[in-house]
């Protein structure tokens, strides 16, 4: 079945044709727009189809892991109270709803190692807490007043942050507004 971006896409191209050859300019559909908007289309098809089993497989694989017992997403909470990335890794892999009601728009103290250390597109700054997903840690982002102490943080220390809990992005946990412990 074809995806629905490929649907879109050939909707639109579709448009184009008949707008083309409505306002008289269908000669040029033979001199390769029409062509050149069908390949763009089959061609953006291709690369999101492919997105889309890449996703499917990876949903598969997600369901074969069980969701770990509660007694394992406890044991990742230290005796001082403070929650681990582990742990706020585990919880939104339990159930992302749960664990936006728990920690979203909420202060959160966690503690973990450095995976990364980065700046985003428009210039966020971003500390990545290693988890053990490998991919999808938690990611932690501070206020630009705060460059000198991410300045300092290499991969493999180990941080304790304040921050307030942010949900999911892009099947990652993350936390913003975070400060040093």
């Amino acid at each position: 079945m074809p995806s629905p971006i490929f649907i879109l896409f050939f909707l639109a191209w579709i448009l184009v044709y008949f707008h083309l050859k409505r306002n008289g300019h269908g000669r040029f559909l033979g001199n390769g727009i029409g062509i050149l908007a069908g390949f763009c289309s089959v061609f953006l098809w291709f690369l999101f189809s492919s997105l889309t089993l890449v996703d499917r497989a990876n949903e598969s694989a997600n369901d074969a892991i069980s969701t770990p017992p509660t007694a394992a997403i406890d044991s990742h909470v230290d005796d001082d109270g403070v929650l681990t990335a582990q742990q706020y890794w585990l919880e939104y892999q339990a159930n992302e709803v749960a664990a936006d009601l728990k920690f979203r728009s909420k202060p959160v103290t966690i503690k973990g190692d450095v995976h990364s250390i980065r700046k985003g597109t428009f210039g966020g700054i971003y500390v990545d807490l290693a988890t053990s997903s490998g991919r999808n840690n938690v990611s932690a982002s501070f206020e630009k007043g705060l460059e000198s102490f991410v300045a300092k943080l290499s991969k493999g220390d180990k941080v304790v942050l304040s921050c307030v809990g942010n949900g999911l992005s892009f099947g990652a946990p993350t936390l913003r507004n975070c400060t040093s412990e």
